[in-house]
């Protein structure tokens, strides 16, 4: 006995649309006919409209066409089809569908720096190349144009160099619909400074920052909040793989002379991200903690989870719901739990901010194959 075939005519899986509602066109070839079909999506089933159903000589099969009305949610969507023929034999497919949630554009800052022209600030092995790999899952994964991303690399990423691209480049382009996207990977300092709630300064560190002079060569919380507000962009992703910790070691410039200092507040952070609606903040670990390079990685250890997370893996259980869209939240969950397994906790990474709804930031790739 023959199984029926099913075949999907006006839809092939893997296909991504931009429609929320659509007509799915269904043909059944089978030797005798159906004695039933039914198309499930998210649990909810129907029995589509048969539309023709006539024998194919040529090909010795009868040929039933059917169309049924298909709901899509945002992100990947699977339209499983039951087809039992009249000997009872039974056929199944499934179709997958990704449709678009959004149709805004995507702008980018990505900033790192593994050598500093100040000679007493010690060299990163991987936050240049961290950078790099950021730039490739734009392109490569998410499909942002190169020239919708501005690269910063070791001494192309001067103070002046970040400030105008940030302020000035990515304030021209951006729309207020538009995602931006700005990453840093590098080292972070802080100093004392009696004005402070919490009795220091904190600053992400440009090519050609001066160690014995922060406040006028390095990039203070304050100066970068003044850069982000001129984005006009709604929603914004910062993503910073450094640290402003006192503690020795990874990417804080400080030596274990600077190890006793306390723990530090959040609250520059969480400022930040409230700044603008949409806006997250993410970072590589809480503020007292180092962010770790690890060798065997290649990698700083929050980068590399965090592009495992963008590329399909924080969309799985029990980090994601497998729809094929990967929103903050979902990548956050991800790379929080590997990171911290990983650094046996010694690492914490954070996220400051709050958008409504979900804000998507990634997407799975899908495998091409037949229904």
């Amino acid at each position: 006995m023959t199984r029926p075939v099913i075949f999907f005519r006006n839809y092939t899986t893997g296909q991504i649309v931009t429609d929320d509602r659509i007509l799915l066109n269904l043909e059944v070839q089978d030797a005798k006919g159906l004695s039933w079909i039914e198309v499930e999506k998210d649990g909810q089933s129907k029995t589509p409209e048969k539309v023709l159903s006539e024998p194919n000589r040529e090909l010795g099969v009868v040929v039933t066409r059917y169309r049924v009305p298909v709901s899509l949610s945002p992100g990947k969507n699977l339209v499983q089809v039951v087809a039992v023929n009249q000997d009872g034999v039974k056929s199944e497919a499934t179709l997958s569908l990704t449709r678009a949630v959004d149709q805004q554009e995507i702008w980018a800052a990505v900033i790192g720096v593994s050598r500093y022209e100040d000679s007493g600030i010690k060299a990163l092995s991987f936050a240049d190349s961290d950078a790099e790999a950021f730039r490739r899952y734009l392109v490569n994964d998410l499909g942002v144009p190169e020239s919708h991303i501005s690269m910063l690399i070791n001494e192309g990423a001067t103070r002046q160099q970040i400030i105008r691209t940030l302020g000035d480049r990515l304030r021209s382009q951006a729309g207020p619909d538009d995602i931006v996207f700005i990453y840093f990977a590098g080292h972070g300092a802080n100093e004392p400074d009696r004005r402070s709630n919490d009795g220091s300064s904190k600053y992400l560190l440009p090519f050609d920052a001066d160690k014995s002079s922060y406040n006028s060569t390095a990039l203070s919380m304050e100066e970068l909040e003044r850069q982000f507000d001129r984005v006009g962009a709604e929603r914004v992703i910062i993503i910073l793989d450094s640290c402003f910790s006192g503690a020795a070691g990874g990417r804080t410039i400080f030596d274990s002379a600077y190890s006793q200092r306390g723990p530090l507040s959040s609250d520059f952070l969480l400022q930040i991200a409230e700044s603008g609606r949409g806006r997250v903040v993410m970072t590589a670990s809480d503020i007292n903690e180092v962010a770790q390079e690890k060798g065997d990685l290649r990698q700083g250890v929050f980068t590399h989870f965090l592009l495992e997370g963008l590329k399909g893996n924080a969309d799985k259980p029990p980090f994601g719901n497998t729809d094929g869209a990967i929103s903050v939240d979902e990548v956050y969950a991800y790379t929080s739990r590997k990171v911290r397994e990983t650094t046996k906790n010694l690492q914490n990474p954070q996220k400051f901010g709050h958008v409504s709804g979900e804000l998507l930031i990634g997407r799975v790739p899908e495998s091409p194959h037949g229904p």
